[in-house]
C-alpha cells in the first residue's frame, strides 16, 4: 500500500516518514534497476534500499525504454526535438511512444499524431534497438536529436548503426553535436545520433567472432 507502478515500466517506492534513512520494497518478479545508479536488483521479495535525497526510490523493468527530454518547469516549454531514451536490454520488448503538438485537443480523434516505437532484443553476444514510427503533426521536428541510454553489464566490442560500425568513445560528458557517435561509462553505453524518422537499427555486440 506504500508503493505504485508508474505506467508498466516504472516502481515508485515514497518516503512517508520523516527521519528515515533506508526502507523495504517489494519488487515483483524478474529483473530490476535502481533508475537513478543503474544497480542491479533480482525481484520476487524485499530489499532494504538506503535513503537519500539525491536517490530516491525508482526501479526500471528489465526490458523496458523510458523515453525522457530535459527538464521544464511547465508542459508549454516541452519540445519534442530532443531525447533521451533509457533502455535496460532484457529478451524481446517493445515501447510506443505518442507525440502531437500539445496544444489541439481533437489530435488523437483527427489522426494528427505521431507513434514511435522501440524494438529490443537480447540475446548472447548481442543487444539490438530499432526505432521507427508513423503519423504526423503540425510542427512535427524534421529531425529529432537522440541520446540512447543503453545499460550494459558486459564490454561492449562493437557497434553498428544501420549496418556501419561507429568508434567507440570514452564518455566526456560533452555534445557530441549532430554526429553519431558511441560512449560509455562504466555502466552504460550512449548513442548519440541525429534522426530523420528513417527506421534505424542498433546492434551491440559483446563478443565478436572472427
Amino acid at each position: 500500500e506504500d508503493q505504485y507502478m508508474w505506467g508498466e515500466n516504472l516502481l515508485v517506492a515514497p518516503v512517508i516518514k520523516k527521519g528515515l534513512t533506508s526502507r523495504s520494497i517489494y519488487l515483483p518478479e524478474g529483473k530490476w534497476y535502481d533508475f537513478a545508479t543503474g544497480k542491479e536488483y533480482n525481484g520476487s521479495g524485499r530489499i532494504d534500499f538506503p535513503l537519500a535525497i539525491e536517490n530516491l526510490p525508482v526501479f526500471a523493468k528489465a526490458g523496458s525504454f523510458i523515453p525522457m527530454t530535459t527538464p521544464v518547469t511547465s508542459t508549454d516549454y516541452y519540445t519534442s526535438g530532443n531525447y533521451v531514451v533509457r533502455y535496460y536490454p532484457s529478451g524481446k520488448s517493445e515501447f510506443v511512444q505518442y507525440e502531437d503538438n500539445g496544444l489541439y485537443g481533437k489530435s488523437l480523434a483527427e489522426g494528427k499524431y505521431e507513434l514511435i516505437t522501440y524494438k529490443g532484443s537480447q540475446e548472447s553476444g548481442k543487444t539490438s534497438v530499432s526505432i521507427s514510427k508513423i503519423g504526423a503533426w503540425e510542427g512535427m521536428p524534421a529531425s529529432r536529436f537522440m541520446k540512447l541510454e543503453i545499460r550494459t553489464s558486459t564490454k561492449v566490442t562493437k557497434v553498428m548503426v544501420n549496418g556501419k560500425a561507429v568508434k567507440i568513445k570514452a564518455e566526456k560528458g560533452k555534445s557530441p553535436g549532430k554526429k553519431t557517435t558511441v560512449t560509455y561509462d562504466e555502466k552504460w553505453l550512449y548513442v548519440h545520433f541525429s534522426w530523420d524518422g528513417i527506421p534505424v537499427k542498433i546492434d551491440i555486440l559483446d563478443n565478436v567472432r572472427p
